[in-house]
């Protein structure tokens, strides 16, 4: 991204006055610089192999009420049928 004044190459250009009156008319504002913030993408090949084990670690530690839930409903389950007898 270019970010300069292009009003010295309109005027290297030398431009006739039409072309001055066209470019008052498409002149909208400036650009706020504060926000140009643009987050990184990842970009992925279609070649590329995925990492299915990595991801589901992560998504784990990320989310992990999900696995405990399981742990815990299946230590209560495992444990109920022993107390019976």
């Amino acid at each position: 991204m270019c970010r300069r004044d292009a009003t010295e190459d309109f005027e290297d250009a030398d431009h006739s006055k039409t072309a001055r009156e066209e470019m008052e008319a498409f002149c909208i504002g400036e650009l706020d610089t504060a926000s140009l913030d643009i987050p990184e993408l990842e970009i992925f090949s279609k070649n590329q192999p995925t990492d299915y084990p990595k991801k589901l670690v992560d998504l784990t530690k990320r989310y992990w009420a999900i696995p405990t839930a399981v742990v815990g409903i299946f230590v209560v389950v495992a444990v109920l049928p022993l107390r019976k007898k």
